[in-house]
């Protein structure tokens, strides 16, 4: 592969699939975000933390809620299952989590 079928792969990948991160154009191909983080945009330098409260499982989607019962503190690609019993405080752990 020469110089600018590299340069051409590279553009390809960074402006048309999201999910991933492109620090800079000397790279050969961009770079997968990382568990527990996301990049919905197409083109970005950066991926970005998945928020408390939500999980990122697919890093080129927008955050999911967690579900009734489950909570996630931030940067998780999955919510946790809250204890048994513990529901009404598991939700007020991800309200006061998510706002600060």
């Amino acid at each position: 592969m020469n110089k600018y079928s590299n340069i051409f792969s590279f553009l390809v990948l960074c402006l048309l699939f999201a999910g991933h991160k492109c620090p800079n154009n000397g790279m050969s191909e961009p770079i997968d975000c990382p568990t527990g983080q996301y990049q919905n945009n197409t083109g970005q330098s950066d991926c970005l933390p998945c928020p408390a409260g939500h999980e990122c499982s697919n890093p080129a989607g927008d955050p999911q809620q967690c579900s009734a019962g489950f909570y996630s503190s931030g940067s998780a690609a999955s919510c946790t299952a809250c204890e048994s019993g513990m529901d009404d405080m598991c939700y007020l752990y991800i309200e006061v989590d998510y706002f600060y």
